[in-house]
């Protein structure tokens, strides 16, 4: 009988059933990621007091190792003594590797300490398992401690060592030591490969250093090293950060020429660029050879674009977007939301931007201070005070942090509609909310109340800023007539 599934009960008086079957079954339950059978049968062979070996243990380690189940590997590793067996290198790397796979550092560096005391000479697999625990955990500080470890004693990382802890500075955005780490691996004649390449380039990538990330491009090909699909990402991404278009496009653009086929994440980065440019025809050729290529829309892809037609006000596209959304089964947040509303807004569409505030709000997402100062634009746009004022009184009944762009387009709605005292009255509760308002709310202000023939209010708001703004002020306030603005200078002289 071969004990190869879960539901296996084996006893001793089996003809299948002995040391070196388990063996082997606790190695394919290990690579297929079932820990659960691997216990399971450790515990028989306890239970039924067969004698067990380092290789069943090894093997069990490995499996805890290849899933992460990091408290078994310890229970595993801590028994040995129990079974008359001493911890080994093999061992005690699986452990090492089982808590870094589960992202628990601190029990990773113990095994580590744990390992020297018990003067059990580590080797270069297990410094590669405790950097690379580092690794995944973004802890580049103590992936290089370890590999300054394996200097002390005298061993000599490989490849593998050194990808991990770059990949480690990779994370975290710390592209200096990245690329310190690249220099100290060819100073050591090992070959950076691919994968070194990578990390590099996604550490500059992460600080928007696009420069220093084209420069690994290059030393990547002088060192007849290709670059792959995730190596021309990274360097797309960091032009586009960098808001570099023109160089994300040509990136994109060698995608063919290198027979690499484009992701999603190569046209997130590509449409991305031309949302910083807001070259929304460019956006709108990638997004159809996206959609010819059939690959699946995400939210950055459709934000993106969205936002690229905000830019250049083409809302007639990004409403053809957010359309498709649905087909896709793709549910839209508030930065969709956001970038809508802004289109309409700037195309004059306030009833399109208040028919998505309420959909944003059926569908139980809470708009932020961007969804309403972009709908109070439009209202203001538009001149419908009325509408301004309830949804800027509505922001702060949902403890949404207005700003000060905010209630300045609710001041321009009321200023547009010739109500000055709403208009001043916004302006004071600026003043009480302790935000500080700017020369935009005070000329708006000051414009509605001369149009309204409110003179000495216009006056009193001339002489509640500084000199900076007075100028800007007197220019709204000769909407007024010359002569009438005269007159309430004597009277205030």
């Amino acid at each position: 009988m071969r004990c190869e599934t879960c539901s296996f009960r084996p006893s001793h008086t089996d003809a299948g059933y002995d040391l070196k079957s388990c063996t082997v079954a606790i190695t394919k339950h290990g690579m297929a990621g079932r820990w659960q059978p691997v216990m399971a049968l450790l515990a028989r062979l306890s239970k039924d007091q067969i004698t067990t070996d380092q290789m069943v243990y090894g093997s069990s380690l490995a499996a805890c190792a290849r899933i992460g189940v990091w408290r078994q590997a310890l229970a595993l590793l801590h028994g040995l003594p129990m079974k008359h067996m001493q911890a080994d290198v093999v061992s005690i790397s699986s452990a090492v590797t089982a808590c870094g796979n589960a992202g628990y550092w601190q029990q990773t560096h113990d095994i580590a300490n744990d390992l020297w005391k018990q003067s059990v000479r580590p080797n270069t697999i297990t410094y590669n398992a405790a950097v690379a625990a580092g690794e995944k955990l973004g802890h580049w500080q103590k992936a290089r401690a370890f590999l300054r470890h394996m200097h002390l004693n005298r061993l000599q990382a490989d490849s593998i060592t050194f990808n991990s802890t770059t990949s480690a500075c990779g994370r975290t955005g710390t592209w200096i030591r990245a690329v310190e780490q690249v220099d100290v691996l060819r100073q050591q004649q090992l070959q950076a490969d691919v994968i070194t390449t990578n990390s590099v380039t996604s550490a500059c990538e992460k600080c928007g250093e696009w420069q220093q990330a084209r420069s690994q491009f290059v030393e990547m090909r002088c060192q007849q090293v290709w670059p792959d699909l995730t190596t021309h990402n990274c360097l797309a991404s960091a032009c586009e950060k960098a808001s570099k278009w023109e160089d994300a496009k040509l990136m994109f653009l060698k995608l063919e020429a290198s027979n690499l086929t484009a992701d999603a994440f190569s046209y997130g980065a590509v449409l991305g660029a031309c949302e910083m440019h807001g070259v929304w025809v460019q956006a709108l050729l990638f997004l159809g050879q996206l959609q010819r290529c059939k690959l699946k829309l995400n939210n950055i892809i459709v934000n993106s674009f969205i936002s690229t037609c905000e830019k250049g006000a083409a809302w007639h596209h990004a409403q053809l977007l957010q359309c498709e959304m649905d087909q896709h089964i793709l549910q839209a947040d508030v930065v969709t939301y956001n970038a809508m509303i802004s289109t309409y807004q700037k195309c004059g569409k306030w009833q399109h931007a208040f028919f998505l505030m309420q959909r944003l709000k059926d569908e139980e997402l809470k708009p932020d201070v961007i969804s309403y100062s972009s709908l109070i634009s439009a209202y203001e746009q538009a001149g419908q005070w009325e509408k301004a004022l309830f949804h800027l009184h509505e922001a702060q009944e949902r403890l949404v942090q207005i700003n000060i762009f905010t209630c300045n387009a609710a001041i321009g709605s009321c200023e547009k509609s010739g109500t000055w005292y709403f208009a001043y009255f916004l302006l004071i509760s600026l003043i009480e909310q302790q935000l500080r308002a700017d020369v935009v709310a005070h000329a708006s202000v000051a414009a509605a109340c001369s149009s309204a023939g409110e003179f000495r209010v216009a006056l009193q708001l001339l002489h509640a800023v500084d000199v900076n703004c007075k100028l800007k002020l007197r220019m709204a306030a000769a909407i007024a007539s010359e002569q009438s603005c005269r007159t309430a200078l004597h009277d205030s002289a």
